[in-house]
């Protein structure tokens, strides 16, 4: 969606924007990224088939975290195909500086808005896109964007492997790590696959499941090709 002076829709869903990007590198410092570090350490194997989905059959070309947060999911896809390359973005400052020092190999570890990677990220230069959990922090105009610049990176039959709370309306996320209060938002996964489809792409795999360690929260992950 392109933003144009004088409407007021769009520079109301620009401004909403703006405050959530502050917002998420206010939440996401340093103490905080100590404590998400320790939380994926356990969390990698809840995503062992997923990676597996994923990477089964999966063209050459870099893999892209558009979340990379502290790295973790980078580096256990790294495990799995040594060969592949990686690369990744955070809006976070602090979550790339720790990113950074685990993945050495990478191609690149940047701060960029996920919605907006132009300048960071070629048109369809990566194979495969990530967002682990990242889709909360931002409003439904900002979501579907995404969509649309993730498919912008992809290379044809490139995926994109996409994971959310599941449901509706807005849920505390700041009790979950730290104790702040963050903007948070659950996508049902209609949402989900319509802004997929209206991006170009089509479902090959999802899943649901009950995070009974974070609240009996429901959760999706999907993976959809360009």
């Amino acid at each position: 969606m392109t933003s144009t002076l004088g409407n007021n829709s769009d520079n109301s869903n620009n401004n909403n924007n703006n405050k959530n990007v502050l917002d998420t590198q206010k939440f996401y410092s340093a103490d905080v990224v100590s404590q998400y570090a320790g939380m994926m350490a356990s969390e990698i194997p809840k995503y062992q088939p997923d990676f597996e989905r994923l990477l089964k059959d999966l063209p050459d070309g870099p893999i892209l975290d558009t979340a990379v947060g502290t790295g973790h999911m980078l580096e256990a896809l790294l495990k799995m195909d040594p060969n592949r390359s990686i690369c990744g973005s955070d809006l976070s400052p602090d979550m790339v500086e720790h990113a950074k020092s685990r993945l050495t190999g990478a191609l690149f570890v940047k701060c960029a808005d996920m919605s907006k990677l132009q300048g960071v990220v070629d048109d369809e230069s990566v194979i495969a896109v990530l967002n682990n959990f990242a889709l909360h922090h931002v409003a439904k105009e900002t979501a579907k964007e995404c969509f649309m610049e993730w498919a912008r990176v992809l290379k044809s039959n490139g995926r994109l492997l996409v994971s959310c709370w599941e449901g509706s309306g807005e849920m505390d996320f700041g009790d979950m790590i730290g104790d702040k209060e963050v903007f948070c938002s659950r996508w049902s996964k209609d949402q989900i696959g319509n802004w997929a489809t209206a991006a170009g792409m089509k479902l090959i795999y999802d899943r649901e499941f009950l995070e009974e360690d974070f609240g009996s929260q429901n959760t999706y992950y999907a993976i959809y090709e360009k």
